[in-house]
């Protein structure tokens, strides 16, 4: 199984996999300016491993708001996503020593 991010969505997304989690998955990044990179949103589609995603809802990287979108678009193409979301929670919410 992998666990991280865009990884794990190519992985999953691709059925090279059986199941992923992906944990504080780059779901929407760079702020909205243009990048390179194809969002993970575009991997999924009926055939797609499944994929379980935990995310901080506090997290300031991956916004919510942007996350819930992707995780949208995700189901819409047939994925099979399952989501976590751990509430006062920043980016990295598994780190001991994280800041709150």
């Amino acid at each position: 199984m992998v666990t991280k991010g865009i990884w794990v969505c190519y992985l999953a997304g691709n059925s090279e996999i059986n199941a992923g989690v992906s944990q504080y998955g780059v779901w929407k990044a760079n702020f909205g300016r243009s990048m390179t990179i194809i969002y993970p949103i575009r991997y999924f589609s009926k055939s797609s491993s499944p994929i379980l995603a935990l995310h901080g809802l506090s997290d300031r990287t991956q916004r919510m708001k942007y996350v819930e979108r992707a995780w949208n678009q995700v189901k819409d193409r047939g994925g099979r996503l399952e989501t976590h979301v751990y509430s006062n929670t920043d980016h990295a919410w598994d780190r001991k020593y994280l800041k709150k």
